[in-house]
């Protein structure tokens, strides 16, 4: 069992004592059901995250009742469904997408918990999960779904007030693009340090005059965590900075001159986009145009090839005989 620390919340009730009444196999088959599951494995793929956490929510609720001796659960069919990772030769694949199977069941009463380890093929003995096994095996499996719950919602907390901010200073500055480089958010401790990242950009933003944040209008930025061998500040159309106590420093030593210029471009091939699009979109008689851009048709696109969108819309509309 593993967890990120800044993910971590404590359990009340002695789980090590009930960990260490518990038999070796009974262990073994909960940790490998909820590392099959567990939702930091889905960080990158929300939607998958969002469907596993929700089912572990109802399974943790099926259990308390369980344990408590809620006859109700004997007869209440709680119908449950998990995205995981296929596997080949136990070894589980890369989180891509792809790369995930689904995995239903259907927690019956009696012999749910019986249900529940061959619905993920975990090898058991089979009859200790019959009629829900021990007390101490309820408490160690209720720990178990209970912890992973906690991560789960610590992340998408934590996601959800990186995400916000990030949007926040796009407006605010306006941005063409702000992004990482080297820290994805795969976890609760990489989403803390982007929104204390994003914190950081913004302050060491307001020290500057108001004509040279300006001057960053229309800019394409690049946050980093560390500064790697050839770091270049400016690299393309890209604003690259490092996240550290020299970040205001870094702002100021940038060619006004030369940011003006990358705005100017950033403007034009952005009003060439918005000539562009409608015009290919009535040509192919479709609502909206998704590549490396999404153009939404109410004014709004996000883009990390504007470029690429405008050459291929041109190419469209020089084509139209093509699609009459």
């Amino acid at each position: 069992w593993r967890a990120t620390r800044s993910c971590l919340s404590p359990w009340k009730g002695g789980r090590r004592g009930v960990a260490r009444m518990l038999d070796q196999e009974s262990k073994r088959c909960i940790r490998a059901v909820v590392r099959k599951i567990h939702p930091d494995k889905f960080m990158q793929f929300p939607e998958h995250q969002a469907v596993n956490s929700d089912s572990l929510k109802e399974l943790n609720a099926f259990l308390e009742g369980y344990a408590a001796g809620d006859t109700t659960q004997v007869v209440r069919s709680v119908p449950l469904q998990f995205w995981t990772l296929k596997e080949e030769d136990g070894v589980p694949a890369e989180a891509t997408e792809g790369a995930f199977s689904k995995v239903k069941v259907e927690l019956t009463g009696r012999d749910s918990l019986l249900d529940l380890f061959e619905a993920f093929d975990v090898e058991h003995s089979g009859e200790r999960f019959r009629d829900g096994g021990s007390q101490d095996f309820l408490e160690y499996l209720r720990a178990k779904v209970g912890e992973a719950v906690a991560v789960s919602e610590r992340f998408r907390s934590l996601s959800g007030a990186a995400t916000r901010r990030r949007e926040d200073i796009v407006e605010r500055y306006r941005f063409e693009d702000l992004r990482f480089q080297d820290v994805v958010r795969t976890s609760c401790s990489n989403a803390v340090w982007q929104a204390s990242a994003l914190d950081t950009f913004s302050e060491a933003l307001e020290s500057l005059n108001a004509e040279s944040r300006l001057t960053f209008a229309n800019q394409r930025i690049v946050l980093h965590r560390e500064r790697s061998r050839g770091f270049s500040a400016v690299q393309g159309r890209e604003i690259h900075l490092v996240v550290n106590r020299t970040l205001k420093s870094q702002l100021r030593k940038i060619d006004k001159k030369l940011l003006s210029t990358l705005s100017k471009l950033n403007a034009y091939w952005r009003s060439r986009i918005d000539a562009l699009i409608p015009a290919a979109k009535s040509i192919l008689g479709v609502k909206a145009i998704v590549g490396d851009f999404v153009y939404s048709g109410d004014g709004g696109v996000t883009t990390s090839s504007v470029e690429d969108a405008v050459l291929w819309a041109g190419k469209i509309i020089r084509a139209t005989r093509a699609f009459e």
